[in-house]
Parts: structure tokens; C-alpha cells; sequence
């Protein structure tokens, strides 16, 4: 008399196939998020009333964003740290470019044109390359001022009549693993009806 002939071959021949689909899929996705270095804008809020004096408009709650060339997606370091208006920021809670980025850059977009007379860019670490600036006013770069060789937090004087954005770019680094790791970045409005000393 025989014997039905048992399922137990066929169910582990699928799940040594379902386990090899599985493993093969979570591959992929560990190689795409560790191996991506992320690109990122922040998303644009309504801007607050504009207030007289000096006023940093570099501030998701002044309606500006900031478009990073990549950041270090492995440890979700956005670029919407930079813009959070915290005076202290605190250190670990930042912007970092990407891995594989060798010149990163940052453009900040404000919601409106103002005359911008100084940016801070608060370092994370000190920063492993020279930096260049350029005042914008849509496309174009209307002033591209000097910046200081430091690699301490960064004060930029700036003469950016009519401007509604900047750009940081950062040359590239002498060792692949440098990175750009930046806490905050602050655009500062010329203040009331001050005009700029002439050179």
C-alpha cells in the first residue's frame, strides 16, 4: 500500500526561494540608502511679517530654504538644520555633505529680495577646504564677496544689494573623507537706511 507523497519538500523548496528573494531585496536596499548621498531641499513655510532693525532671514520661519548639494543620508544630517534660527545649536543636530561629495555646496533662497550685509555659517567641525560666496538675485550673481581663510565659524561681511539668495561652495578637500559639517547659517539684512562705507 502506498504512502501520499509528502508536501514537506515542496514548502522548503519555497521558502528557501521566499528567503532568498528577501535576502537579495534587503540588499538592494542597504546598498541604495547607504550608497546614496541624498540631495535635499527644505520645505518652505509662510514668512513672518518683516520687522525693522537687523533681522537674520536665513530662517525657515522667515520663509527661506536651503538646497544642499548632498548630505549624509546614513545619519540623516539634512540640510534643514541649518535654517532652524537656534543661536546655540547645538552640535549633533546639523548638515553634513554626503560621503562620496568631494565640493559640496548650499544655496539659501529667501522668500523676497533685501540688502544682505553679513552671513554665519556655524561649523560643526572645522572646515577642511576653502569656501567661495556669491550674492544672487535669481540666476545671476550680482557680488561675490571675499571671504576669510578660517576654519572656525565662518562671519562673512557682505555688500549684496537687492539680493534673494547666496551660494556657498566649498573647493575640494585634499583627503576623500573630509566632509563639510555645518550647525547653522544665518543671511543678515543691512540694518534700516545704513549705507555701505565706500572702499
Amino acid at each position: 500500500m502506498s504512502s501520499a507523497p509528502t508536501p514537506w519538500p515542496t514548502r522548503v523548496g519555497a521558502l528557501r526561494l521566499l528567503g532568498v528573494v528577501y535576502a537579495a531585496l534587503l540588499a538592494l536596499g542597504l546598498i541604495l540608502y547607504f550608497g546614496h548621498d541624498g540631495s535635499g531641499t527644505t520645505p518652505r513655510f509662510a514668512a513672518a511679517p518683516a520687522a525693522d532693525g537687523p533681522r537674520d532671514l536665513a530662517r525657515l520661519d522667515a520663509g527661506a530654504t536651503v538646497t544642499a548639494s548632498s548630505y549624509d543620508l546614513g545619519r540623516n544630517l539634512h540640510p534643514l538644520f541649518l535654517l532652524d534660527g537656534d543661536d546655540a545649536p547645538p552640535r549633533d543636530l546639523h548638515w553634513a555633505s554626503g560621503p562620496r561629495d568631494r565640493a559640496p555646496w548650499l544655496v539659501l533662497r529667501l522668500p523676497h529680495a533685501a540688502n544682505l550685509d553679513a552671513a554665519v555659517l556655524t561649523l560643526a567641525r572645522p572646515l577642511p577646504s576653502a569656501v567661495t560666496v556669491a550674492c544672487l538675485r535669481g540666476d545671476a550673481v550680482v557680488a561675490t564677496p571675499e571671504v576669510p581663510r578660517v576654519t572656525s565659524d565662518l562671519r562673512i561681511p557682505l555688500r549684496c544689494p537687492d539680493a534673494d539668495g547666496l551660494r556657498l561652495d566649498f573647493t575640494p578637500a585634499a583627503t576623500p573623507d573630509a566632509r563639510v559639517e555645518a550647525a547653522e547659517l544665518a543671511g543678515f539684512r543691512q540694518l534700516g537706511t545704513q549705507q555701505w562705507p565706500t572702499a
